[in-house]
């Protein structure tokens, strides 16, 4: 498995794992956030939606599905940009900040992971381009 695959594998491992402990454990998770507990059924239905997500994360990572590597990215700029304008609107306080380091550690993670093994790809070609240099150079030699 490449950077990138590994990257998205564990972050759908992370999601199940979160909606797991929503949906089982909704009071003890929230509190892990810094959040008042409650048992509102919406906490369970963001744990379904988690485990959902998780599973199509990690068939994205187990059978490469390339299409889906950036727009993990943008999703994850996406929900920082939403969590940074509720703390700054003051729908959110600065708890989510905890969460915040984690979507941007992720989003981080896939980026660099990304441009790694695009690098590495290009090496590839590079390295299989100039071998069949080699080999042509070779055989008009003779």
């Amino acid at each position: 498995m490449k950077s990138t695959e590994i990257s998205i594998l564990s972050w759908g491992i992370y999601l199940i794992g979160l909606g797991l402990a929503l949906i089982c454990i909704p009071i003890n998770t929230v509190a892990l956030f810094g959040f008042e507990s409650s048992e509102d059924l919406w906490i369970r239905f963001a744990g379904i939606l988690s485990v959902v997500l998780g599973i199509y994360y990690i068939q994205v990572a187990k059978n490469r599905i390339k299409l889906l590597y950036k727009w993990k990215i943008v999703g994850h700029v996406f929900g920082l940009v939403c969590m940074g304008g509720f703390i700054v609107s003051g729908v959110a306080d600065l708890r989510l900040m905890g969460t915040i380091v984690v979507e941007l550690s992720a989003c981080l993670w896939t980026f660099f992971a990304l441009k790694w093994d695009y690098r590495n790809a290009e090496k590839q070609v590079l390295e299989i381009v100039q071998s069949d240099d080699l080999l042509k150079s070779k055989k008009t030699n003779f």
